[in-house]
């Protein structure tokens, strides 16, 4: 019962700007959460798109949240 967000796929898009250790830990760990977590929020509908594309889940489990204030 985990809601997670997701801020955005760039650990995929451009995994040679990060140490492979670190592509790895991020890879896996947006692996599983996208597929066991109840609720995947981010923040965008590009990176709704984007993510939904590198974790292999349909787009409508990403639910966007804009960001905002008043």
């Amino acid at each position: 019962n985990q809601a997670i967000t997701l801020h955005d796929a760039s650990v995929f898009r451009v995994s040679n700007t990060y140490r492979l250790m670190f592509f790895a830990k991020y890879s896996f760990i947006f692996q599983v959460l996208g597929r066991i977590a109840k609720l995947l929020l981010t923040d965008s509908r590009f990176s709704q798109q984007e993510l939904a594309h590198f974790l292999g889940v349909p787009v409508s489990r990403l639910k966007v949240i804009l960001l905002g204030g008043l």
